[in-house]
């Protein structure tokens, strides 16, 4: 009886932490914080490892929920995604923002759930749908939802990213490239037939440069963005890592396409 009682207690106290207003929450000191390094307007604006001003949606998020929480001494930078999933999973980083949810990435980092496990979409920061693109004129590939044709077609892919995932689970054939810039330019040179990729990464100007690009089929995924944390800073600290992923769906909500309350 005494056993039962005392792990009541350290749930019930566990439970009242998750409740706690933003300004009850202490914030972990020197955090860790990581972006990508690509520009992806409006979350992220700029190349490479140093911020634009203004440096984009994202971080302005993560700014304002530092300051609402008062936290001190946190550092924030940007790499190449797959550089961030490796930080995220050793704890070299706390958090990465605006990360794609994959099934391979939830089993090294945290994402957002529901008590009964599930992933917790109320709780993202954006969604993009993932396209697959060809030249308009002249497509060498066509997807209609269910199928690659010709099966035989090269899909240009950026590495680490979410289209790498989806296509080598579809076992298309493909060319993987540094970044989306590149990836056009090889689609546009005959290089490839499909360019596979978020409609986020590609401008107008970029879809109607000579020759013209343009999305085939259905999208072949939805993607859901996070701010996954290091699954074991996580275990350290669950009542700051909630009500922190609280505040950014909070801030960014105004912004998603389809706005919702943050579950």
């Amino acid at each position: 009886m005494r056993l039962r009682f005392r792990h009541g207690w350290v749930l019930c106290l566990s439970l009242i932490g998750l409740l706690l207003p933003v300004a009850a929450q202490p914030c972990p000191p020197d955090l860790r914080i990581g972006f990508n390094e690509k520009d992806s307007p409006p979350y992220l604006l700029g190349v490479g490892a140093s911020f634009a001003q203004p440096a984009g949606l994202l971080v302005e998020w993560t700014q304002q929920a530092l300051q609402d929480f008062k936290c001190q001494g946190a550092r924030l930078s940007r790499a190449p995604v797959r550089r961030l999933a490796l930080d995220v999973e050793t704890g070299a980083l706390h958090f990465v923002m605006g990360f794609a949810h994959t099934p391979e990435r939830a089993r090294t980092m945290r994402f957002p759930l529901t008590p009964s496990g599930a992933l917790n979409e109320l709780r993202l920061l954006g969604e993009v749908n993932v396209h697959l693109f060809v030249l308009q004129q002249a497509p060498a590939a066509q997807w209609d939802g269910r199928a690659l044709t010709p099966p035989t077609a090269t899909v240009g892919v950026v590495g680490g990213a979410i289209d790498e995932n989806l296509a080598r689970a579809r076992q298309w054939p493909l060319d993987v490239g540094l970044n989306y810039s590149a990836n056009l330019k090889k689609l546009r040179q005959g290089r490839v037939a499909a360019l596979l990729a978020p409609e986020l990464t590609l401008s107008p100007a970029d879809l109607q440069a000579e020759p013209r690009v343009a999305p085939v089929g259905p999208p072949l995924w939805r993607s859901l963005y996070f701010a996954p944390a290091n699954a074991a800073f996580y275990a350290q600290h669950p009542a700051f890592v909630e009500a922190f992923w609280l505040r950014l769906c909070e801030l960014a909500q105004p912004h998603r396409h389809t706005p919702s309350a943050c579950g």
